[in-house]
């Protein structure tokens, strides 16, 4: 039996190792939460650029109201002074907070 060991060890192979795993392609599982993080991110996008529409619009609606209520108020007392200095600090605010600074400094 000793005569062959040296036989049979010339016959054995060198061990290789597998090649290491790799990250690509990804497993469908790792597709399915991109989609859902792409899905959401759109979603969210969408939603930020909606919000400041509907702060906007609210700003113009109460801006409409106060200017209604200085008409009426204009129509019992006649005061086009008041009535001009409230529009023009309504329309300043209104502005102002739409981020249109350069009507800050006007008057008149």
């Amino acid at each position: 039996m000793s005569d062959a060991t040296p036989q049979l060890l010339e016959q054995l192979r060198d061990v290789h190792l597998p090649e290491p795993v790799s990250w690509w392609p990804l497993a469908p599982g790792y597709w399915i939460v991109l989609a859902l993080v792409v899905v959401a991110l759109g979603m969210l996008a969408y939603w930020l650029r909606r919000q400041p529409k509907r702060n906007t619009q609210h700003l113009k609606q109460a801006a409409l109201h106060e200017m209604a209520q200085l008409y009426s108020t204009w129509q019992a007392d006649h005061n086009t002074a008041q009535y001009l200095r409230g529009l023009n600090g309504t329309l300043k605010r209104l502005l102002l907070a739409q981020n249109v600074t350069s009507v800050a400094k006007l008057s008149g």
